[in-house]
C-alpha cells in the first residue's frame, strides 16, 4: 500500500516497496518525477571486508596508459565495494507512520548474517521541509564503504524540457539548462571544488526543489545527477576521468537531440542521489539530515535556503569580513591578479627571479595599478617534481619579491598541497605517507604527459602535515611573502584511506577534512604575525573558509554559470582569478564575457599571464574593468548579493557555441541568454549597487523597476572606460542603453 508524507512545501509518495513514485510541489502542484517510468529504491550500499594496511605496503601497480589530453585518475574506488546491495532487489520494507512521519525498515540476507536499513522521513504541515535520516547495520564480517540515500529518479519534463534546469555547486555555480537535452551527468563529492557545498536544486519554471545535506561536521559526502533511459541501471562510477573500461563501466552515451531520443521511445530522465562515505564501521547512524524542500522562484531562492543554514556553521565562525578584527589588508585592496606559470619542457630548467620581475614590470607599466602576483616558478618547479619540499628557491627570489612588494604588488608563491612524485630520492620511504585505498594501492594521478604518476598524500598523516607547515613557515618568515597558495587542497575530492599508521579512523567520515584542518590551523600563527598575510587554495570549498582567506576560482572559461557561491557566501570570503587561455585572450567578445562575468560575480579579476600584453584589446578591457571594479570594491569585498533584477532586455539574445576545450565538457556548450546580465549588491552599510554587463557586440538596452528604498539615495553611473561618473535617477522604471562589450556600475551614495 502506497504511503504519502507531507510538509508545507512538498508531498512525497512511496509505494509498498519503498520507492519514490511521486514528489509534488504543493504550492504549484507540479510533479517533479513526471518522467518516471521505472521507479527506483531509495538506497544503495557498498560493503567491503574490513581491511587495515600498515608497512610494508604492497608494490605499487602503475598503469600503462597513454595521456589522452586530460587528467587520468586511478584507484579512485569510492563507488566500489566487495558487495553491492540495492533496495531495488531487497524484500519489501515494513512501513509505519502517517503523513507527518514514516519509518521504513528493510532486512536482507548477506553472507554472514542480515543487513538492516532504516530510513526515517519526517514532515508535518507546519514544517517547510522533509527530513530524511538513515541507520545501517551489517554483520561484523562486513564494513560500510558507501551509503546512498535518498535516490530519486524521474526528473525532467518531456513535454516542456526547456523549462527544466539543474543547479550544481560546481565552480561558481552551474545552472544547467534543459538537462534532458544535455544528457547531464554530474558526480560531486564534498568537501571539494566540484561539490563545494552540500546542496543541489532542480527547477521547472517557478517550481523548485532544494536538496541539502546539512552536515556541520564535514563528513565525506556528495550529490550526483545522472542521465538515464528506461530501466537502464546507473553505474556506481560516474567520474568521467577514470581510465577507459576500468571494471567494465559503460561509456557515456553518445549525444543525440532529445526529439530523436523521444521519438525512438528511449524514455529519458534524470536521477539525483546523495552519497555518504562513513568511516569503516558496520553499524552507522547518520549524524545529519538530508533535506527536501520545495520553493518558488529561481536559482537565487534555493541559494538563500542554503545560506540561512550555512552562515551559522563552523566555516563562517570568523564572521563577515566587514566585522572581523583581523583580515588581510592586502586582499581588501586588490582588484587584479596575474600569474607566472610554466609547463614542461620550459619549466624543467628553472629561470632566475629576474625573468619574473621583467614580466611583472611590463604589466605594471601598462596597467598602472597594484596587483597580485601568483608566482609558480619561485623554486625549481620542474612540474611538481621536488614537491612537497619546494626548495631551493631560484636565484634572486628574495630580492625580487621585496622589490615588487615595494611597488605595491602582492606576492603569493605556489605550493603543492597533495602530491608526492616518484623521482624524489627518498620516495621509497615516503610512499607510506600517501592515502591508501582498500586494496592497498595509493591514489595515482596524471596531469600532463610528463607526469610520473604522483601519489596523493594523506592529509591526516603527520609527516605530510609537517611538509606543508615547514614550507609555509619558510615562505612567510624567511622570505616575507604576503600570501601562500597550496594547490588542490580545497579543489580535490576526499580520498578514502585505510592506512592504520596515519593515526586517523579508516575509510571515510571526517578524517580527510580533519587532516587538512589540522594542517591549515598550524599555519595560523605565521599569518597573524603580519596584517598583510593570507592563505589561499584552488577552487571553492566552503568547509575550509575558516582557514582559507582567498580562493582561486580557477574554472573553465565559459559555462552556464550563475553566482551561486557569492549568493551563499558573499561578504564571508574572497575569490580571485579566472582561466583565460590564449583562445580567450585573442577573442575580445569571449574575453569580455569571461572577465566581465568575474566582475559581476564579485571576484577579483585577471589571473592571466603576461601574454595578455600581446592582445591589446583584451588588455585594455581588463585594465578598464579593474579600474571600474576599484570604484565599487567595498561592495564586492564586504557586501552581499541581492536577488537579480526583474529586467527586460531589448534586442537579440546572445547565442554562441562554446568549444568543449573552453568549457571542460565532452562536447560543445550552446549558450543562449539575454545580451545584458546583471547582479545586485548590498554594501555592509545597506547601500545598494547594480552591476550590468552587455556581452553583445552591439548596443543593447535594459529596463527594470526601481526597488523599494532606492529612491532615497543619490545614484551615479560608472561606465567602463570613462573616468567621470554621471548622475542617474533610480525611481520607478529605469531604462539604460549599454554600449557593446561594456560593464556599468550604478552606485548609491
Amino acid at each position: 500500500m502506497a504511503r504519502e508524507i507531507k510538509c508545507k512545501s512538498l508531498a512525497l509518495r512511496l509505494d509498498e516497496h519503498g520507492r519514490a513514485v511521486s514528489l509534488r510541489h504543493r504550492k504549484t502542484g507540479y510533479e517533479f518525477l513526471g518522467s518516471q517510468s521505472n521507479p527506483v529504491g531509495l538506497w544503495q550500499l557498498g560493503l567491503i571486508k574490513p581491511v587495515s594496511w600498515s608497512d610494508p605496503l604492497p608494490p605499487i601497480e602503475y598503469p600503462e596508459l597513454s595521456y589522452a589530453g586530460h587528467e587520468w585518475w586511478t584507484n579512485r574506488n569510492e563507488y566500489k565495494g566487495d558487495l553491492a546491495l540495492d533496495s531495488n532487489y531487497a524484500p519489501a520494507p515494513t512501513i509505519a507512520g502517517d503523513e507527518t512521519q514514516l519509518a521504513l525498515e528493510w532486512h536482507l540476507a548477506v553472507p554472514g548474517g542480515t543487513a538492516r536499513v532504516i530510513l526515517e522521513v519526517k514532515g508535518g504541515q507546519e514544517k517547510e521541509r522533509l527530513e530524511i535520516r538513515a541507520q545501517v547495520a551489517v554483520p561484523g564480517n562486513w564494513a560500510l564503504k558507501r551509503v546512498t540515500y535518498p535516490r530519486l529518479r524521474g526528473f525532467g519534463d518531456r513535454a516542456a524540457p526547456a523549462d527544466d534546469a539543474l543547479l550544481l555547486p560546481k565552480n561558481w555555480g552551474i545552472l544547467r539548462q534543459n538537462p534532458l537535452e544535455d544528457m547531464t551527468n554530474f558526480a560531486g563529492q564534498h568537501p571539494g571544488g566540484a561539490n563545494w557545498c552540500q546542496m543541489i536544486a532542480w527547477l521547472h519554471g517557478a517550481s523548485g526543489l532544494y536538496i541539502g545535506m546539512l552536515d556541520p561536521d564535514t563528513n565525506h559526502t556528495g550529490i550526483d545527477a545522472q542521465y538515464v533511459e528506461e530501466n537502464q541501471p546507473v553505474p556506481w562510477n560516474t567520474e568521467p576521468w577514470y581510465p577507459p573500461d576500468q571494471d567494465g563501466q559503460p561509456a557515456e552515451a553518445e549525444w543525440a537531440p532529445l526529439s530523436e531520443r523521444l521519438a525512438a521511445g528511449r524514455a529519458p530522465a534524470i536521477q539525483l542521489r546523495c552519497n555518504h562515505w562513513p568511516a569503516m564501521i558496520n553499524d552507522w547512524i547518520c549524524s545529519y539530515p538530508v533535506i527536501l524542500q520545495g520553493f518558488t522562484g529561481a536559482w537565487y531562492e534555493s541559494a538563500q535556503i542554503h545560506r540561512k543554514w550555512a552562515i551559522q556553521q563552523r566555516w563562517c565562525r570568523r564572521g563577515r569580513l566587514a566585522e572581523r578584527a583581523r583580515t588581510s589588508d592586502a586582499l581588501a585592496n586588490l582588484d587584479l591578479w596575474f600569474s607566472g606559470y610554466g609547463f614542461p619542457p620550459a619549466s624543467l630548467q628553472p629561470k632566475p627571479a629576474w625573468e619574473f620581475q621583467k614580466a611583472m614590470q611590463a604589466l605594471l607599466e601598462f596597467f598602472k595599478m597594484p596587483f597580485g602576483a601568483h608566482w609558480y616558478n619561485w623554486h625549481n618547479f620542474s612540474w611538481h617534481r621536488n614537491f612537497p619540499g619546494h626548495t631551493p628557491a631560484v636565484e634572486g627570489f628574495k630580492q625580487v619579491s621585496s622589490e615588487l612588494q615595494s611597488r605595491g604588488i602582492v606576492i603569493m608563491p605556489y605550493c603543492q598541497g597533495r602530491l608526492l612524485y616518484r623521482d624524489r630520492p627518498t620516495f621509497a620511504q615516503e610512499r607510506t605517507h600517501a592515502s591508501v585505498e582498500a586494496n592497498g594501492q595509493p591514489y595515482l594521478e596524471m596531469y600532463t604527459p610528463n607526469d610520473d604518476w604522483p601519489l596523493a598524500l594523506c592529509p591526516g598523516d603527520q609527516w605530510s602535515q609537517r611538509q606543508w607547515l615547514e614550507t609555509a613557515e619558510m615562505l612567510w618568515r624567511q622570505y616575507d611573502v604576503d600570501g601562500v597558495y597550496f594547490d588542490q587542497i580545497t579543489a580535490m575530492r576526499p580520498s578514502l584511506c585505510y592506512h592504520a599508521g596515519h593515526g586517523h579512523p579508516l575509510g571515510g567520515g571526517t578524517q580527510y577534512f580533519q587532516g587538512y584542518d589540522q594542517a591549515l590551523a598550524a599555519m595560523r600563527p605565521c599569518i597573524e604575525e603580519k596584517p598583510r598575510r593570507f592563505l589561499s587554495s584552488e577552487s571553492l570549498s566552503d568547509a575550509f573558509m575558516d582557514r582559507i582567506d582567498l580562493y582561486l576560482s580557477f574554472v573553465p572559461s565559459i559555462e552556464d554559470y550563475v553566482p551561486l557561491f557569492t549568493a551563499i557566501y558573499g561578504g564571508y570570503t574572497t575569490v580571485m582569478g579566472r582561466s583565460c587561455p590564449s583562445a580567450v585572450m585573442e577573442n575580445l567578445p569571449l574575453f569580455a564575457m569571461v572577465q566581465g562575468e568575474q566582475f559581476l560575480f564579485g571576484g577579483q579579476l585577471g589571473w592571466t599571464s603576461a601574454e595578455i600584453l600581446q592582445h591589446h584589446e583584451s588588455a585594455v578591457f581588463l585594465r578598464d574593468l579593474a579600474i571600474l571594479r576599484s570604484r565599487v570594491r567595498r561592495f564586492l569585498h564586504f557586501g552581499s548579493m541581492e536577488p537579480p533584477l526583474a529586467a527586460e532586455v531589448a534586442g537579440p539574445k546572445i547565442s554562441a557555441l562554446i568549444p568543449a576545450e573552453l568549457c571542460a565538457r565532452s562536447r560543445p556548450l550552446r549558450l543562449e541568454r539575454q545580451a545584458i546580465r546583471n547582479t545586485v549588491w548590498r554594501g555592509p552599510d545597506g547601500r545598494p549597487l547594480v552591476l550590468l554587463l552587455n556581452e553583445s557586440s552591439a548596443t543593447a538596452s535594459i529596463s527594470f523597476p526601481s526597488r523599494a528604498g532606492w529612491s532615497q539615495y543619490r545614484w551615479h553611473k560608472w561606465t567602463l572606460g570613462r573616468h567621470e561618473a554621471e548622475p542617474i535617477l533610480m525611481d520607478k522604471v529605469v531604462t539604460l542603453t549599454v554600449p557593446a562589450l561594456t560593464a556599468v556600475a550604478l552606485e548609491a551614495e
